[in-house]
C-alpha cells in the first residue's frame, strides 16, 4: 500500500504547502491597497476637500500612511512567509498588528491635522487644523455653531477682536495659535464687505504678484470669474499658501486658487 507522508506545514492550518511567499506578499499588498483607498477616500472627500489637500500638503500626509500600509507590511510578509515554520501564523499575526498600529497612528495624525476653519481677519485667511484647537479655550465657546470641529472640511468663519487689551496679550503670549481662539469666530457674513474692502483688485494684484499673475488670469477663466470684479486675499496654511478670490462688492468667496500669492 502506498503511504504519502505529510508536510510539516499541514499542521497550520489554512496555510497551503503551495502557497508561495509571492502569493502571500500579493493577497498582503492586495488588502493594504484596498484600506489605502479607503483612507485616501476619507481624505479627499471628507476631511481635506479641494483645493485644501494640496495646501495641507496631503501629499507628504498620505505617504506617511501607505508608506506602512501598502509597502512595508507586504514587504515583511515577502521576507518572513515559509509554510515550514511553525511559527509563521504568530509572525503574520504580528506583522498584521504592527501594521494595523501603524495605519491607526497614521490615520490619527491625518485626523488631527484636518483643517477645520479657515478664518478671515482684517486682510487675510488662515486655515486652522485641529490639532491648533485648545480644549481649555473651546470650553469657552458659547456660539453653538462654532462649539463643535468640522468633520467634512473647513468652517470659513472671520474673527474679531477682543476689546480687552489684556487679554490680547494673553492670546499673544498664550502657546496657541492666535486665530485658533474660537470664542471670538463670528460667522464670515458678519465679515464680509470688510473682506470685500480689503482685498486687492486685479490690476493692483498682477503689479505686486506679476510672477503669479497670469496663472490666477488663467484660473479665473476656467472658473469663468469676470476678473474686474474679483478681488484677492492670501490664505495661509502650514505648506503652501493659496489665494482667496473674492466678489468685491459682497465679499462672497467665489473660489481658492492653488495659487501661492
Amino acid at each position: 500500500m502506498e503511504m504519502k507522508l505529510s508536510h510539516p506545514s499541514s499542521n497550520l492550518p489554512g496555510i497551503k504547502q503551495t502557497f508561495s511567499r509571492w502569493q502571500a506578499a500579493g493577497i498582503h499588498l492586495l488588502i493594504s491597497i484596498v484600506i489605502a483607498l479607503a483612507v485616501v477616500a476619507a481624505m479627499l472627500l471628507i476631511w481635506y476637500p479641494t483645493p485644501y489637500f494640496q495646501a495641507m500638503g496631503g501629499g507628504g500626509l498620505l505617504m506617511l500612511v501607505t508608506g506602512v500600509d501598502v509597502v512595508l507590511g507586504p514587504l515583511i510578509t515577502l521576507i518572513i512567509f515559509n509554510t515550514k515554520k511553525k511559527s509563521l501564523k504568530f509572525d503574520l499575526m504580528c506583522v498584521a498588528f504592527v501594521q494595523m498600529i501603524a495605519l491607526a497612528y497614521g490615520v490619527s495624525t491625518l485626523f488631527q491635522a484636518r483643517p477645520v476653519y479657515t478664518v478671515f481677519e482684517k486682510d487675510r485667511f488662515d486655515v486652522i487644523i485641529a490639532a491648533d484647537m485648545s480644549d481649555k479655550e473651546r470650553a469657552k465657546v458659547t456660539d453653538a455653531a462654532f462649539k463643535s470641529l468640522s468633520l467634512s472640511g473647513p468652517q470659513i468663519v472671520a474673527m474679531k477682536t477682543p476689546a480687552d487689551k489684556k487679554e490680547i496679550e494673553r492670546m499673544l503670549f498664550s502657546g496657541v495659535e492666535s486665530r485658533a481662539f474660537s470664542q471670538y469666530y463670528v460667522a464670515y457674513d458678519a465679515k464680509a464687505k470688510e473682506a470685500a474692502a480689503a482685498s486687492k483688485p486685479f490690476a493692483e494684484w498682477q503689479k505686486a504678484h506679476s510672477a503669479t499673475a497670469e496663472k490666477l488670469k488663467s484660473f479665473l477663466a476656467t472658473k469663468a470669474i469676470d476678473e474686474t470684479k474679483a478681488g484677492f486675499l492670501p490664505l495661509y496654511t502650514r505648506n503652501e499658501d493659496m489665494t482667496v478670490v473674492l466678489d468685491r462688492d459682497t465679499g462672497k468667496i467665489l473660489a481658492i486658487a492653488p495659487i501661492a500669492p
